[in-house]
């Protein structure tokens, strides 16, 4: 009897353990947690329009890790749950990080997907990460920040990837790493993709062209299909491109001077009675 009781509250605890295991409510993936996005700003509203709940704040920022955004105004749509899903930034507007620096005259952001599109008047600033002393990596002697302007650009601020849209220019300093000269890279097409990882941009158009230019001397001017991959580094002034036309200028002692033939002598038919005394 009493081990029949023994196993009965056994049996009892175990069914009861189940159940409340599989009643438990399933853990958020982090992905989907919500975060805490630091606000600041001054003339703080919050309101409804219709189903949507709102909150705006001027002379405003948004830090979301290492990415600022600053705005005269910036204005948020929020769910039922105070969680902001988009928001809206205009006047004065930046987006900072140490990578990039970002301007526009408008700029939408979706939390969900990491993305701010950025319209009108769109620059974005290549920065050099700064080196420690005794620093030696191609980065760290990087002087001279690339830059990008467009008429739009969705920037994924947590990849650090800007895609870019529309009269798209992309302005550098080269570098010659063997000889040190130094000149200016300016490409232009419709649009391109610059991403942080690679530090290359890549730019596509019909047609792209780019042009390299050392103070009032064109070294080229090439105009290709497309696309033309080109690096920011400092020192590497490779560019990647498919079949080209364009320009290349040479010193007059370095082209190559061919002597003009000799007029063909036809040879003499034996048969002709030509040549005989």
């Amino acid at each position: 009897m009493k081990r029949f009781l023994f196993f009965s509250i056994l049996l009892f605890m175990a069914v009861a353990a189940y159940t409340v295991q599989k009643n438990k409510p399933k853990a958020t993936p982090p992905e989907q947690q919500a975060r805490t996005v630091a606000m600041d700003g001054i003339n703080w509203k919050k309101y409804k329009i219709g189903n949507q709940n709102l909150m705006s704040w001027e002379k405003g920022t948004i830090t979301e890790r290492d990415t600022v955004f600053t705005a005269d105004r910036i204005e948020v749509v929020l769910n039922d749950r105070d969680e902001a899903q988009t928001g809206k930034a205009t006047g004065h507007l930046r987006i900072i990080n140490p990578e990039h620096d970002l301007t526009g005259d408008l700029i939408t952001i979706d939390f969900s997907k990491k993305v701010a599109s950025v319209v009108g008047n769109v620059r974005m600033i290549v920065k050099p990460k700064p080196g420690g002393e005794g620093d030696d990596s191609v980065r760290s002697r990087l002087k001279d920040r690339a830059v990008l302007t467009c008429d739009r650009m969705d920037y994924y601020y947590r990849q650090k990837r800007g895609e870019a849209y529309d009269s798209l220019k992309v302005t550098q300093r080269v570098r010659n790493r063997k000889n040190g000269e130094e000149f200016d890279r300016i490409i232009t097409g419709d649009k391109g993709v610059y991403t942080e990882k690679t530090e290359q941009v890549v730019v596509t158009g019909n047609p792209v062209r780019y042009r390299d230019i050392k103070g009032e001397d064109i070294r080229n001017d090439v105009t290709t299909p497309g696309p033309v991959t080109s690096s920011v580094r400092e020192g590497e002034e490779w560019i990647q491109t498919p079949k080209f036309k364009g320009t290349f200028k040479v010193k007059e002692d370095e082209e190559e001077q061919t002597e003009t033939p000799p007029a063909e002598v036809p040879p003499t038919n034996p048969g002709s009675g030509e040549g005989r005394g």
